[in-house]
């Protein structure tokens, strides 16, 4: 994909907290512009959050650009962020 860039982005946080807990606030999507500034807004959520096969669509904004994200749920511990340049 020429003139097309890839980024990996990984970010890493400590909480004193059960690790259930953690993960309860992480997959309720709808939840994200609450506690994740990135986030603008989340816009459709698919299928039980917490279930393989979810998606959650959304707009965040990162380095001043809103990008239109699209996050399939992979259980028990990752996500994919999946995006489209501009919205």
């Amino acid at each position: 994909m020429e003139g097309m860039a890839v980024a990996h982005l990984r970010m890493t946080t400590d909480y004193e907290v059960p690790i259930e807990h953690v993960f309860d606030l992480a997959v309720d999507y709808k939840r994200y512009p609450e506690w994740n500034v990135s986030y603008e807004e989340v816009t459709e959520v698919v299928g039980p959050p917490d279930q393989v096969g979810a998606k959650m669509h959304g707009v965040m904004k990162l380095l001043g650009r809103k990008v239109d994200i699209l996050t399939p749920t992979d259980l028990p511990s990752t996500s994919r962020r999946n995006s489209a340049p501009g919205i």
